[in-house]
């Protein structure tokens, strides 16, 4: 039977750890999945649960393929066997821009940078809607 190290770990040491794994996955040239793990702290619960929390689903099915490597890196690199990972998705009132339509996708982006309708009238551009 095999006996797992569940050595303790501050959150601290947990967000070094975290930084680390991302910064390889960069060098990697996996931009996106660097992106994902730095946008968010990840949070250290009880009985060594981690949370981090993803934007969309799309972020989460990448994660999901880098999950074990992740898991087995921290268990590792912090010297306990019984870290588990849990994710969750940010909870937001906006529609989620793939439910959107190219027209509403537009104004909504352009809600939060105006500069976009300046943009589209400077170069005179015809958006297919």
């Amino acid at each position: 039977m095999e006996v797992l190290e569940s050595s303790n770990f501050s959150q601290k040491l947990l967000e070094e750890k975290w930084i680390e794994f991302a910064e390889i996955k960069n060098k990697e040239g996996k931009i996106g999945l660097y992106t994902t793990l730095t946008k968010q702290i990840p949070k250290l619960l009880d009985d060594f649960l981690i949370k981090f929390i993803l934007d969309s689903e799309v972020q989460k099915m990448e994660f999901q393929t880098q999950n074990q490597l992740l898991l087995d890196f921290l268990r590792a690199e912090l010297k306990n066997g019984h870290i588990q990972l849990a994710l969750e998705l940010t909870k937001s009132d906006n529609p989620k821009l793939t439910q959107l339509t190219s027209k509403e996708r537009f104004f909504q982006m352009a809600e939060k940078n105006p500069d976009l309708h300046i943009f589209k009238e400077k170069f005179n551009l015809d958006l297919e809607f």
